[in-house]
């Protein structure tokens, strides 16, 4: 018979033997060279934490890796409550729940600035729902600062909602866009849409659209501002400038040497300006072949003026 419990050389241990002592003073179960295994590794205390050193641990030499809910290591080097990744003073990481407060965040720290406010990721209670929001960093001497956030339902009253807002040198926020059940909404500023010729292949990313130049026919001259056409946003296209051609009352192409390149091209032929008497300014047309014309206008024009947008 046996007490129980097997010892690990699988020998029984003999009847009435002693049962085996707690281990001594000093003794830590579990350390072999400079190795813990543990299966619970519990940190109790106002001050306490656990601190990971590159290089012996004393003053002058903060951790590069901290948990803990003080201000400070064992050795006095300053640190941030919260889990850090990087050492004071260089560029660090942090997680931080704020004690009594309705929100959670990561922040990004830099040396430099100086900084009034670090960029940051932040969870916050909202409405009773949910914001995530990114927030840019802010310097001290111009704290302004931009913020995208994520809304539940909740948060975003009544529906989902992703907001880019600014925040000015008062600290009054505008709102710049917004996406929510209604569409997307921009406030303020613009759209510039993608060049056709580019964005098509992972070799030919997408490069924002330019005014081009309409190569116009022998004849045409420009009256200060050339033909030039432009991709819009929506889809359609906006032609400008003023052009000039002697006194003709007969229907007269504008670039049918060269047309428009086919994305700019309209489904069929489109009618957008009409004529100008006054101005002896004939009408333009657009055709589904890229060429724009000066159409016949009842009387002897001399300049097409091309401001105008058209469909394709």
């Amino acid at each position: 018979m046996s007490t129980p419990g097997l010892p690990g050389d699988k020998l029984f241990a003999p009847l009435n033997a002693p049962q085996p002592g707690a281990a001594g003073i000093g003794v830590q179960p579990g350390v072999s060279g400079s190795v813990v295994l543990a299966q619970y590794v519990i940190i109790f205390g106002a001050s306490g934490g656990m601190f990971v050193y590159a290089g012996a641990p004393g003053p002058g030499n903060p951790p590069v890796y901290s948990v803990s809910n003080a201000d400070a290591d064992p050795y006095g080097n300053t640190v941030e409550p919260g889990i850090w990744a990087g050492p004071p003073g260089s560029v660090q990481v942090g997680m931080q729940a704020e004690p009594g407060s309705n929100f959670g965040q990561l922040l990004f720290i830099t040396p430099g600035g100086p900084f009034s406010a670090d960029g940051a990721v932040f969870g916050i209670e909202q409405g009773g729902g949910q914001a995530l929001a990114v927030s840019s960093s802010t310097v001290a001497a111009a704290p302004d600062h931009v913020e995208h956030s994520y809304q539940d339902n909740l948060a975003g009253a009544g529906s989902a909602r992703m907001e880019s807002v600014y925040f000015d040198t008062t600290g009054t926020f505008h709102v710049g866009s917004a996406l929510d059940f209604t569409g997307f909404t921009v406030s303020a500023g613009s759209i510039t849409a993608v060049d056709p010729a580019t964005g098509t292949s992972l070799g030919n990313p997408f490069a924002a659209e330019t005014w081009h130049n309409v190569t116009v026919d022998a004849g045409w001259g420009s009256l200060g501002e050339p033909a030039q056409y432009r991709l819009l946003p929506d889809g359609n296209v906006q032609l400008r400038g003023d052009i000039s051609h002697a006194a003709t009352a007969a229907q007269t192409d504008i670039n049918s040497g060269v047309p428009l390149p086919a994305a700019y091209r309209p489904a069929a032929t489109r009618y957008y300006r009409p004529p100008q008497a006054a101005d002896l300014a004939g009408a333009v047309q657009v055709a589904s072949s890229g060429i724009i014309t000066m159409r016949a206008s009842g009387f002897a024009a001399t300049q097409a003026i091309l401001d105008g947008i058209y469909s394709r």
